[in-house]
């Protein structure tokens, strides 16, 4: 029988990595979340009906589908971006 070695444990060994580990991508997670409904709601408020789900969405061109779903990807990209980098500074201090 093998020896097994301590070094490697799936539990990791100080709290920065722990939290690096579970907090940082539960906080993207959550933003994103977070962040689609408040687009959701906008776009409702502005445009009076829902806004584009499917390529293949009745109310909407192809045009207008993809514009949305770029601008929303890349803004949502940038706060979990934002967010992950804020958490980190402060795990760090």
């Amino acid at each position: 029988m093998s020896k097994k070695n301590s070094n490697t444990s799936v539990i990791p060994a100080d709290k920065q990595s722990v939290l690096s580990s579970v907090v940082l991508p539960g906080i993207a997670i959550a933003s994103s979340f977070a962040l689609k409904r408040l687009f959701d709601i906008g776009y409702q408020k502005v445009r009076k009906q829902d806004p584009p789900k499917t390529l293949r969405h009745n109310d909407h061109n192809i045009t207008h589908v993809i514009l949305w779903t770029v601008a929303t990807s890349a803004l949502a990209g940038m706060v979990k971006l934002m967010a992950t980098d804020i958490m980190q500074k402060k795990i760090e201090e």
